[in-house]
């Protein structure tokens, strides 16, 4: 076996790229702000709806996308085979899967409707492996394109109430199953994103939290990313995972 030292690592080479899960509520922005600010040319596999990218479209975003909204294990297939073939043939930068959790219904959906006994019941306890073996197999081929890669999903609260008290465990992506607690394990980053009011006068801004208490809280290992290209930068202090530029005097 071939072994290397601390100092093979190499920090901000051309295989440094961004691996970041995006979680928040519905209609937060998820999908505006990750095409908004990542790495430019990106390809969108849509999983939501099909007027799910309009409003990026209204702002003038550039971005290809499926043409269908992808549900299906095999349509997921297809929609990596494609995503591999933009980054490695046409140079594509970032690669955007929105969202993982409305992909994850549907897959499950097709699980329990095509897994069945010899008599013709539902198989549940096949459909829940079958699930989470194809849908961690799938994010896992994501994620080792040579590309950056964000996956948008929405949340839920993580909530113990044994013993009679409520202990909160952070934010749990929306997913079934083992995926919930294997597929957060594989991403570099994981943000919390929110909207609220500040300012005078008030207005709406989006807040984004990489490090919190929780079990399942968000977080990440992209601390040092001085030697990170500006446009990976860009898309970090967008995402709050870097400090913002000092105003010039």
């Amino acid at each position: 076996m071939e072994v290397i030292s601390s100092d093979d690592i190499e920090i901000g080479g051309d295989d440094d790229y961004l691996c970041a899960m995006l979680i928040g509520d519905g209609k937060v922005g998820k999908t505006f702000t990750v095409l908004k600010t990542c790495v430019q040319p990106v390809f969108v596999i849509n999983c939501d709806k099909k007027s799910a990218l309009r409003g990026a479209r209204r702002h003038g975003l550039k971005f290809q996308a499926t043409k269908n909204v992808v549900k299906t294990a095999a349509e997921m297939d297809l929609a990596l085979r494609t995503a591999k073939y933009k980054v490695v043939e046409e140079g594509f930068k970032t690669v955007l899967l929105d969202t993982l959790s409305n992909y994850g219904k549907s897959l499950i959906r097709e699980m329990k409707a095509t897994r069945v006994t010899r008599d013709r019941t539902p198989d549940t306890r096949r459909a829940w492996g079958d699930f989470g073996d194809i849908i961690i197999d799938q994010v896992e081929r994501l994620i080792d394109l040579p590309a950056n890669v964000i996956i948008n999903c929405h949340y839920i609260q993580q909530v113990d109430e044994a013993g009679g008290k409520k202990t909160e465990h952070g934010r749990v992506p929306l997913l079934q199953g083992r995926a919930a607690k294997v597929i957060p394990g594989m991403m570099d980053d994981i943000i919390y994103m929110k909207k609220a009011i500040k300012g005078s006068p008030p207005k709406g801004v989006r807040i984004f939290v990489t490090s919190e208490d929780g079990v399942y809280g968000a977080g990440g290992r992209s601390v040092d990313v001085s030697e990170m290209p500006a446009s990976i930068k860009r898309f970090m202090r967008e995402a709050g995972m870097l400090p913002p530029l000092e105003k010039k005097k």
